[in-house]
């Protein structure tokens, strides 16, 4: 594992991913959400907005979606309320 970081990139997937996330499937948003969390990036904004999108789709979460929604909350340490009270 390599433990190097470059900022330039890790703003480009964020700002990426951000244009892109009212477009995303409950599956997107969960993959994505975990992907950034296995890699410890962390953008709040990005965060936010996929909180935010998954309230709207938890119907359509499959189980591994949900849990990887909450697996990478979890180790982003961020707690959103409200995603976690639905």
């Amino acid at each position: 594992r390599l433990n190097y970081t470059h900022r330039p990139f890790q703003h480009a997937l964020s700002d990426a991913a951000l244009s892109k996330v009212t477009q995303y499937r409950a599956r997107d948003l969960s993959n994505t959400i975990w992907s950034f969390a296995r890699l410890k990036m962390v953008n709040q904004q990005l965060v936010d907005a996929i909180a935010a999108a998954a309230l709207g789709k938890l119907a359509d979460c499959q189980a591994q979606e949900v849990s990887n929604l909450a697996w990478a909350l979890a180790t982003l340490q961020v707690h959103d309320a409200q995603l976690m009270e639905a």
